[in-house]
C-alpha cells in the first residue's frame, strides 16, 4: 500500500548527469551498508537492474516525455516489502516520490518513528529544490515571532497557500517545544513545512496579528492545501517536555494525507513502464506494417515475418495486461483503504473520540468492560443482554483491565517502600516516577490529568491498599 507521496519542483539546473549522480551518491553514502547496492552503475543506458532478489535498483528510461523512473526495493526477512519509486520529468522538471508497503493490517498505523526518504535530504543539501511560493523547502523548523508573524497569519486566512501542508507548533505554557521540532522537521522533509514558535512570550503579539485564530500553549495546527480538507488541531497532554503522543498524531495525520492523493500514470513507476511498453508494442505494429507492405516483393518471406513479430507483438501485449492488471489492483487496495478509513470514522458500532490508547486495545477494552458489568446485571433472555453478549464474544475482550488491576494490588499489598523491582514494574504498566521530597509522584503515560503521589516510607498496610483503590478507580 502507499504511505506517502510527494511531488517536488527541481531547478532546471538539475539535469540527467546531476540527479542521476546524486542517485548514485545517495546509494553508496546510505548509513546501512545492507542498504546499499555493491554493483550500482549508470552510463546512460534506457533500463538497467542492479542488486539481487532482495535488494535491488531499476532504472528505466522514457525517451518520449524525458522521464527516468527509478525503483529501490528491499525484501526484509518477515516477508514485507518496500518500495520506493522515484521518477523524475526532465522536461517539467518535476520529481515524483512514492513509498510503498506490502500490505498489513497495521499498515495505517504509523509513528514516530517514520522518516522521509534520505534521498530528500541529498536533495535539500545540494540546493536543487524550487522554494514553494517563496517559502524554502527545508528539513528545519521556520521560527515564527513578532516581526514575521504575517507568515502564520496568511497561512490561516489562507492567503497564502502552499503546496504542501502546514504544521504550526506553538509553545507550552513553561515556554518549551511540545514536540521535537528538530526530529518532526527531518521526519516531514520534503511533505510539509513545519513553523514554531520562538517563544511563549509573543503570544499576546501573534494572537492579535492572528485575530485570534492561532493555536498557543503548546497546540499543534495543521493546514492543509486542499481547501476541503479542514484545519487538524492537537491539543497538548504532557505536563512538562516532549509529548511523544503528539508528535504521533500529527505525523500519522500528514500521512495519511500525502498517502491518499493520486499521481498522474506518468508521474509512477507502473504508469512510465506501461508507457514504455506501449511505445515498444506500436515500433513492434510498425515494424510488422512495413513488412506486410513487402509482401508482394517477399511472398516466401511473410510467413516467418508474421511468426517471429507476432510473438514479440503477443509478449508485449502479455506484459502491458499484467501492468494493467497491477495498477488495478494497487487501485483497488487503496480505494479499499480509503474505504476502511471512510468507514472507522464513519460507520463503526461506537465512534472513536480524541484520546489515544495508552497500550493496545486500551480503549476497547473499557468499552467492553463497561458492556460485561451491564451484562451481568440484565435478565439473561431479554434483547439487550442478547446484544450485549455478542459485542463481548465478537470483539476479543481479553479482561486486560481486570489483570492490570490485579498487578497493581499485588504491587501495593503491604506496602513499606518502592523497591527497585517495584520501580520497574509500575514503568512497565505505564507509569512516570518522580520524586517530590518524601513522597514519589505517579503519572499514568506522562498523562497530566491522571496523577497521584505515594509516601516513600509507607504507614501501615491499609496506605498499600488505598493507593491501589485509587489508580484502579481513576486509571484503568
Amino acid at each position: 500500500m502507499q504511505l506517502f507521496s510527494t511531488v517536488l519542483n527541481l531547478k532546471e539546473s538539475v539535469d540527467e548527469v546531476r540527479f542521476m549522480d546524486l542517485v548514485k551518491e545517495w546509494n553508496d553514502t546510505q548509513v546501512f551498508a545492507e542498504n546499499r547496492i555493491a554493483d550500482f552503475a549508470y552510463h546512460g543506458e534506457d533500463d538497467i537492474t542492479c542488486g539481487n532478489d532482495n535488494l535491488w535498483m531499476s532504472v528505466r528510461r522514457y525517451n518520449p516525455e524525458n522521464i527516468i523512473a527509478i525503483r529501490y526495493e528491499k525484501a526484509q526477512d518477515d516477508g514485507t516489502i518496500w518500495d520506493t519509486d522515484y521518477v523524475m520529468n526532465f522536461n517539467t522538471h518535476k520529481l515524483a516520490i512514492r513509498l510503498e508497503r506490502s500490505y498489513h493490517e497495521d499498515s495505517l498505523r504509523t509513528d514516530a518513528k517514520f522518516s522521509a526518504p534520505y534521498f530528500i535530504t541529498l536533495l535539500i543539501e545540494k540546493g536543487y529544490l524550487k522554494d514553494d511560493h517563496g517559502l524554502d523547502i527545508s528539513d528545519k523548523p521556520h521560527f515564527i515571532d513578532e516581526q514575521n508573524g504575517s507568515l502564520l497569519r496568511d497561512v490561516i486566512s489562507r492567503t497564502t497557500v502552499y503546496r504542501l501542508p502546514v504544521i504550526y507548533v506553538s509553545r507550552t505554557y513553561y515556554d518549551e517545544d511540545p514536540v521535537d521540532l528538530v526530529r518532526t522537521a527531518r521526519q516531514l522533509k520534503g511533505i510539509a513545512h513545519v513553523f514554531a514558535q520562538s517563544s511563549v512570550f509573543s503570544n499576546n503579539v501573534l494572537r492579535n496579528i492572528c485575530d485570534s485564530q492561532n493555536a498557543y500553549y503548546g497546540a499543534v495546527d495543521i493546514f492543509f492545501p486542499n481547501q476541503e480538507t479542514e484545519t487538524a488541531r492537537y491539543l497538548y497532554h504532557a505536563e512538562t517536555g516532549e509529548d511523544l503522543n503528539l508528535r504521533n498524531r500529527v505525523i500519522r495525520k500528514v500521512l495519511e494525507y500525502s498517502g491518499a492523493k493520486l499521481l498522474s500514470p506518468l508521474e509512477t513507476w507502473y504508469g512510465v513502464n506501461r508507457a514504455i511498453l506501449m511505445e515498444k508494442m506500436d515500433e513492434q505494429k510498425q515494424l510488422l506494417q512495413s513488412k506486410e507492405n513487402e509482401r508482394l516483393d517477399a511472398l516466401n518471406e511473410v510467413e516467418d515475418v508474421y511468426s517471429t513479430f507476432g510473438k514479440d507483438l503477443e509478449k508485449l501485449r502479455k506484459q502491458v495486461e499484467e501492468l494493467s492488471v497491477i495498477a488495478a489492483n494497487r487501485e483497488y487496495e487503496n480505494e479499499k483503504l480509503r474505504e476502511k478509513l471512510s468507514t472507522v470514522q464513519s460507520h463503526p458500532v461506537i465512534l472513536s473520540g480524541e484520546e489515544e490508547d495508552f497500550f493496545a486495545d486500551e480503549i476497547r477494552e473499557m468499552a467492553l468492560d463497561a458492556l460485561s458489568e451491564k451484562l451481568a446485571n440484565l435478565p439473561p433472555d431479554s434483547r439487550r443482554a442478547h446484544v450485549l453478549r455478542d459485542l463481548i464474544e465478537h470483539n476479543g475482550y481479553k479482561e486486560i483491565h481486570k489483570q492490570r488491576a490485579a498487578d497493581i494490588k499485588t504491587l501495593f499489598k503491604d506496602y513499606k517502600n518502592m523497591s527497585a523491582v517495584m520501580r520497574q514494574e509500575l514503568i512497565n504498566l505505564g507509569f512516570v516516577i518522580s520524586e517530590e521530597g518524601k513522597h514519589y509522584r505517579l503519572c499514568y503515560n506522562g498523562d497530566a490529568r491522571y496523577k497521584t503521589t505515594v509516601a516513600k516510607s509507607g504507614s501501615d498496610y491499609r496506605e498499600g491498599r488505598n493507593i491501589a483503590a485509587l489508580i484502579i478507580r481513576m486509571m484503568f
